[in-house]
């Protein structure tokens, strides 16, 4: 992703609006919330044992640890079971807070089926071959591009499909008749600032979107947010907010580091990360996780 099209979604998309930045005194921590990829993970996606062994004696002490990811359920349900946890998963970056064994659902701020085929009709305005997907709570489903405009597009101008080796395709009436937790797409790299200014000037205020490492535009709610999220889980769990600690990496992250009693950046964060953070640990494969967990808990 270039930093041109990285600054148009900036500008262009209204990110939730952020919570107050916490204040010291912190108290004892008792809720830690764990970004996954690029921070709980290490770069080969894997957990560490070290990783693993500290959030057992972290969990043992009565502190509940919450994964907090723009993965869907099903891309974390393995993670949570693996590090035996109990609690809720915050999905989508904060769109859907999930118990994954109950399936209750805690909160879910989708966007209603009428956005959603606005969307998708303002996008294929300018790239008609666009292909979208939709998650809706923890269900995945793909609309085909229309197959008359595919017959007629060439290969060389089409839009790249992503392959996720997943999903059912469906008529696109059916297709929007369902609201959407998450909505992706794929724009071309020429049309890519086209979309995202057709889709503000349409969509200010009723949207959330950024662009993944793999060029997919990921549309969610407005209000979608893992700060928000966070904030919503601590009053479940009755845990202040000074007694709840955030670590993460990315940009997605920035709201619940600013919103945490403590916060804690990855050093394979980029700058504007480490620097909401209140402190910088370990890079996620230097076990930075289990340093973390090991300073701030266990040897507190």
């Amino acid at each position: 992703m270039t930093h041109g099209v990285d600054a148009i979604f900036d500008l262009l998309f209204r990110k939730p609006r952020p919570l107050a930045v916490a204040e010291s005194p912190r108290a004892a921590i008792k809720l830690v919330a764990l970004d996954v990829d690029g921070t709980l993970l290490s770069s080969q996606k894997k957990l560490t044992p070290r990783v693993i062994r500290t959030i057992e004696r972290v969990a043992t002490r009565g502190v509940r640890l919450v994964l907090a990811s723009a993965r869907p359920p099903r891309g974390l349900i393995t993670l949570h079971q693996q590090l035996g946890l109990d609690t809720h998963l915050v999905s989508y970056n904060g769109a859907l807070i999930i118990e994954p064994g109950s399936h209750h659902v805690l909160e879910h701020r989708p966007l209603p089926p009428a956005l959603v085929q606005q969307i998708i009709e303002v996008v294929r305005g300018i790239e008609p071959t666009t292909w979208f997907g939709l998650d809706n709570l923890d269900a995945w489903r793909e609309v085909p591009v229309p197959a008359v405009v595919s017959a007629a597009q060439s290969p060389a101008d089409a839009v790249p499909q992503l392959d996720l080796g997943m999903g059912v395709a469906a008529p696109p009436a059916e297709f929007v008749d369902q609201p959407a937790t998450r909505l992706l797409f794929q724009t071309t790299a020429e049309r890519r600032a086209d979309v995202a200014t057709a889709l503000a000037e349409r969509f200010a205020g009723r949207i959330n979107a950024a662009i993944t490492d793999n060029h997919v535009v990921q549309v969610q709610h407005a209000q979608a947010d893992k700060a928000h999220a966070l904030a919503r889980l601590a009053r479940h769990y009755h845990v202040p907010r000074q007694s709840v600690m955030a670590i993460g990496d990315a940009r997605n992250d920035l709201g619940m580091l600013r919103w945490a009693g403590l916060s804690l950046a990855m050093e394979n964060a980029p700058p504007r990360v480490r620097k909401a953070a209140h402190a910088v640990i370990p890079s996620n494969d230097d076990h930075g996780v289990a340093h973390a967990l090991e300073q701030y808990i266990l040897e507190a």
